[in-house]
């Protein structure tokens, strides 16, 4: 089988109570109760499938840790099988959930006897469908790109990394990037979801046009939805609000008007991106040294360079 996460092609050899995962360099035995979630989607292609088999505790190569097996199927391809089940007390607990002869695309089967033998339930990719029809959104994760499929009851992003989000877990959904605007003619926007109680993942490069059906799904599945303005960027999300409740907030008006009717020292700043509004930081940082000239002063007479002006004898 063709393995896209941990790369290379493996043999799966499947016992009683095991799984036998065996490649060129690294071999592994994973026991089905370490199987906690099996999903099988459609790439965007709909050339072919992939089977993602969540792992807890995760397989190792090295230092790097791989807590999905995603295995790769080309859709058309088919295949008949004859299942060697021995006849014992495993085989007779098994016959309600396995099948002895399959015929049908060589991914159904793959995951039929996972799902079989495991008695886990198969996640198949939802009611979402997007602009072009698929069942998942091209993005990417950082520098990964992916495919982010919307599913029932949470969401999913493969293959690398792959990661299942449940709709429980979430805070909120932030689209970022959507609206056209003379500064902002990008035909891709962004998604942040935040968490609860873990970090917050960040989906980028988005089709525009999809975002109609993935507001659609949020708003179905009962998520709460943040939308920032055009440009307004990842940590733009209700300036107006955070600058009326932190900036303006306290600003005591009538000392205000003791100095002068403007707002001075008083007057609030807010912040975009670690600046100050206006500027950057070096620009708004105060110059000690520095001292301001009006065109009212005048040389002083004790002054070495004081010059007498002109039809002055005195």
């Amino acid at each position: 089988i063709l393995c896209l996460t941990p790369r290379g092609r493996y043999h799966i050899d499947m016992f009683s109570h095991f799984l036998r995962l065996r490649g060129k360099t690294y071999d592994y035995k994973i026991p089905y109760e370490n199987v906690q979630r099996l999903f099988l989607v459609s790439k965007p292609d709909e050339l072919h499938m992939m089977f993602l088999v969540g792992l807890n505790p995760p397989i190792r190569q090295g230092q790097t840790r791989y807590p999905y097996l995603v295995l790769q199927f080309v859709r058309d391809e088919e295949s008949a099988v004859d299942l060697n089940l021995q006849v014992d007390d495993q085989a007779r607990a098994l016959e309600g959930r396995l099948r002895a002869h399959y015929d049908e695309p060589l991914y159904r089967i793959v995951a039929n006897v996972f799902k079989g033998v495991t008695d886990k339930k198969l996640i198949e990719g939802g009611n979402f469908r997007g602009y072009h029809g698929s069942q998942g959104l091209k993005a990417s994760l950082k520098a990964s790109e992916g495919t982010l499929y919307p599913l029932d009851k949470g969401l999913l992003f493969a293959p690398k990394p792959p990661i299942y989000i449940p709709h429980a877990d979430i805070l909120s959904v932030v689209f970022s990037r959507v609206e056209a605007s003379s500064s902002n003619k990008m035909r891709t926007f962004d998604l942040r979801i935040n968490m609860v109680g873990a970090p917050e993942y960040q989906f980028v490069s988005i089709n525009r046009e999809e975002h109609a059906a993935l507001e659609a799904y949020a708003a179905e599945h009962g998520l709460k939805i943040i939308s920032e303005a055009a440009g307004g960027g990842a940590g733009g999300a209700g300036l107006g609000a955070a600058g009326a409740a932190g900036g303006y907030k306290g600003m005591d008006v009538d000392s205000d008007r003791e100095n002068g009717g403007g707002f001075g020292k008083q007057q609030p700043q807010v912040s975009l991106g670690g600046g100050v509004a206006g500027g950057s930081e070096d620009e708004s940082s105060e110059d000690e040294d520095f001292v301001a000239e009006s065109e009212s002063d005048v040389p002083e007479e004790y002054d070495e360079n004081y010059e007498t002006p002109e039809g002055e004898d005195d």
